[in-house]
């Protein structure tokens, strides 16, 4: 009698056991690479990538898809404002900005590639760069984005970048 009932009881907590899931484990170990691959076909170290040139990049990409005319507010927030425009002392105001994304304007932006952005250099002459200068977060790049006839500079203001001026 003893025997049917160990056999009952087995069956009963192999049933338990079977039902209740194990967390899955898996091997993660990491193998670091031996060499890089730019140094394997090169013999050369890569180049090295700037974090403040990818952050403008994602903020210019995001200006550029929010150009579309329906974020009107945190596009205006993208712009330095009184921005200006060709010289010192022409400028745009923040109630005009929306003549500063029309459709054209849309067109060239949609239209930028790695080609056309360019950091500017930091010690260029004039009372304009200057100017633009001391807009900008010290010790920050500041880039230019050439389109057609136009081009955009951007510089950080307050840690975040801002378009600070359009040149035609």
């Amino acid at each position: 009698m003893k025997q049917p009932i160990l056999y009952i009881v087995g069956a009963c907590l192999l049933m338990a056991c079977a039902g209740r899931q194990q967390p899955q484990q898996t091997d993660s170990v990491a193998v670091m690479p031996t060499e890089d691959s730019a140094l394997q076909t090169t013999g050369a170290n890569p180049p090295a990538v700037s974090t403040e040139e990818q952050e403008f990049r994602t903020f210019f990409t995001s200006l550029r898809e929010l150009s579309d005319g329906t974020h009107d507010t945190l596009l205006r927030s993208m712009v330095y404002f009184p921005l200006p425009l060709d010289t010192v002392k022409k400028t745009l105001a923040k109630k005009d900005y929306r003549k500063l994304f029309s459709a054209k304007m849309q067109q060239k932006l949609h239209a930028v590639t790695d080609e056309n952005i360019t950091r500017v250099e930091e010690n260029l002459p004039g009372e304009y760069n200057e100017r633009l200068r001391r807009m900008t977060d010290s010790g920050t790049a500041m880039y230019s984005v050439k389109m057609d006839d136009t081009t955009l500079i951007f510089g950080k203001v307050s840690g975040q970048y801002k378009m600070i001026a359009l040149k035609r």
